[in-house]
């Protein structure tokens, strides 16, 4: 017996042919006859349909999709979604089964945003760091204007409120900067995305908290924009997701670096963080893109940070894969988007 939701339609304008009791149930339909319907009409973004046909033609099946699906009454849900190419009346046809993670996929991203929220706390002393210093600039700055005013020193009193300018506006940068990324990244969409500023932001959250720990940085970042197209908190957050956890790779290392990356490949944008910390072991290399997988001691990690990532970057249409060099050597994390 078929427990889960079954469909079959035509590989090259998604007229369904067949389906079973528990799609109709899914959809919440009742007295509507689904064959000879679009199967196009239940996609929330009619793209994904593009690539699922696209990826049948070329390979015969795809395992384990996610896809965010809408029902006839307006609903929202999301399914893992697997599908093969069939011959069906003699025609191809593609025959799918899926099951329902909505609520994990909730689930998730509550425990996602509540572990942002436990970054952020994180970073709250290095930023405070950050803003105490342009605030004891400002009030010098303040205490020398007087003192030109006295004496009439318009030179003295143009430079010194051209620097409480700047000072207001590095103060100001930071705030924004948490202010974003403590933002649900599903209320922003998708625009033209600088990958250089976006890594840039996050390192500035982060700067303070890596020389506290005698974190040396090194950045590559290139002088050019690149541009992507995305969701800009999401994006965000694998990058605080790899650099956090390349932090923790090197707390106990002798040598401790990190080296962040951006360059342009053919039509792609590379961004990579390497670490100089002891590796991940074999063993567990396989399991780190799982979600709740982590190797971190308990309490110390949801063991969603890679798994979320790694979704984040196949949404966004590119791979995220780990080059691991055997334990005892660096790890690196390289992203690759369109």
């Amino acid at each position: 017996v078929m427990t889960n939701p079954l469909l079959i339609s035509r590989l090259s304008d998604g007229i369904i042919l067949y389906v079973n009791q528990r799609l109709y149930d899914a959809l919440k339909l009742r007295n509507t006859d689904l064959v000879g319907k679009p199967a196009p009409d239940f996609y929330a973004h009619p793209e994904q349909r593009k690539k699922l046909k696209h990826a049948l033609q070329k390979q015969g099946h795809v395992y384990n999709w996610e896809l965010e699906l809408v029902r006839p009454n307006g609903e929202h849900f999301w399914v893992m979604f697997s599908a093969s190419t069939i011959n069906y009346d003699g025609e191809v046809a593609l025959i799918a089964s899926y099951v329902d993670i909505t609520e994990l996929n909730i689930a998730q991203a509550q425990l996602l945003q509540s572990a942002k929220m436990a970054a952020l706390g994180e970073m709250s002393a290095g930023v405070a760091h950050e803003i105490n210093t342009p605030l004891a600039t400002i009030l010098l700055s303040s205490h020398n204007i007087r003192q030109a005013w006295k004496t009439k020193n318009y030179a003295e009193l143009k430079k010194n409120l051209d620097l409480i300018d700047e000072e207001v506006n590095r103060t100001s940068t930071i705030i924004r900067q948490m202010l974003n990324f403590s933002r649900n990244a599903e209320l922003d969409k998708w625009v033209l995305i600088d990958v250089r500023k976006t890594m840039e932001q996050i390192i500035l959250m982060l700067k303070r908290q890596f020389e506290s720990e005698g974190i040396e940085i090194i950045l590559k970042l290139g002088r050019q924009p690149l541009y992507v197209n995305g969701n800009s908190t999401q994006l965000q957050q694998v990058f605080y997701n790899l650099a956090s956890n390349a932090k923790d790779a090197v707390r106990d290392s002798s040598k401790k670096e990190i080296q962040f990356r951006i360059k342009r490949r053919k039509a792609e944008a590379i961004f990579e963080i390497e670490d100089s910390g002891e590796g991940i072991a074999p063993k567990d290399l396989h399991n780190i893109f799982a979600p709740f997988f982590t190797t971190k001691p308990l309490g110390k990690g949801t063991g969603l940070g890679l798994s979320v990532s790694n979704n984040i970057i196949k949404k966004h249409n590119g791979s995220l894969e780990c080059i691991n060099k055997g334990s005892g050597n660096s790890t690196l994390f390289r992203a690759s988007l369109p």
